[in-house]
């Protein structure tokens, strides 16, 4: 049924149907159907994509955000030469101040803030990626010709941003709304699921809180040279990579993975100390109990 819909040229109505089922199995704490539909869903964009022409337009983005909660969306969807390259989603960080502005505002402040993370978005995207000759945005920004004249300085081509489309125009603001509402629902789906195996793992360790930090270690080497330590970082959201770091270690035997895990741990627990960051909830060691003994005797000894 799903295939005759598409053939049959109903595939927006299909990716809203799709994006109920992904969000029903997702409240049913079924997070592995609805990863495999949010799969289907990225998969039928791209064959959207690759047939849809852009007419006489040769070089354009149309550029959305949008709020849930704590959570910006930013979605682009670049035209270059009539044809629809696709799009991209990104999910930047928000300052806290600007959090608890969320929280405790009402809907039309909220969406001044929404035009102004959408145009903190485009002045820091456009700084590694060329902006194009048109942007298309679906609301007025502020200072937007200070903006659009910055983008042309940096661009050394005269760049013009519209905030009124119409025709053709807004019906590329309406796709990319509709990719948006996807990539953000299917997001929000992720960190469901992310938040399901933090109370799974609470419940399992018999933690009275749910852990919000958890660092994990790993050593690595070639034949018992280059050795270097690797920890990765999950916070309630989940991977928090900005946060990942190798430490290379130098100074210990080849091949002494006990030496080499003392060192790791130490470096690490005493910058977090120097530098007043909360210590991990939980400290995941790779290796057996001749690594686990290092790390909590380096611990002991650092008063940890």
């Amino acid at each position: 049924l799903d295939a005759q819909k598409l053939l049959s040229g109903e595939a927006e109505d299909l990716v809203q149907q799709m994006g109920n089922r992904m969000q029903s199995a997702a409240e049913a704490l079924d997070f592995e159907q609805a990863a495999r539909i949010r799969d289907q869903i990225s998969a039928l964009r791209r064959v959207q994509e690759q047939r849809l022409s852009a007419g006489n337009a040769s070089d354009v983005d149309v550029v959305l955000a949008q709020l849930a909660g704590n959570i910006a969306c930013a979605v682009v969807l670049s035209i270059r030469d009539g044809r629809n390259l696709g799009h991209r989603s990104y999910f930047p960080s928000l300052p806290k101040q600007r959090l608890t502005s969320i929280e405790t505002s009402n809907t039309e402040h909220n969406e001044a803030l929404l035009s102004e993370i959408l145009a903190a978005f485009i002045s820091q995207h456009y700084v590694a990626v060329p902006a194009p000759a048109k942007l298309i945005v679906p609301q007025p920004l502020e200072d937007a010709d200070w903006l659009a004249h910055a983008l042309s300085t940096h661009r050394k081509r005269n760049v013009s941003i519209i905030s009124k489309p119409r025709s053709e125009q807004a019906r590329w603001v309406k796709m990319a709304q509709a990719t948006l509402e996807q990539a953000l629902g299917a997001h929000l789906a992720g960190r469901e699921q992310t938040s399901s195996r933090l109370h799974a793992l609470m419940q399992a360790l018999n933690l009275a809180k749910l852990p919000t930090r958890m660092e994990c270690f790993d050593i690595s080497h070639t034949q018992g040279e280059r050795t270097v330590a690797s920890c990765v970082v999950f916070d309630a959201q989940g991977a928090a990579k900005q946060l990942y770091r190798r430490f290379n270690i130098e100074g210990i035997t080849g091949g002494d993975d006990y030496a080499a895990m003392r060192q790791a741990i130490t470096r690490r627990f005493k910058r977090l100390k120097q530098e007043d960051i909360s210590y991990p909830d939980i400290l995941f060691i790779d290796g057996g109990k001749g690594q686990l003994s290092s790390v909590v005797e380096v611990l002991t000894e650092l008063g940890v």
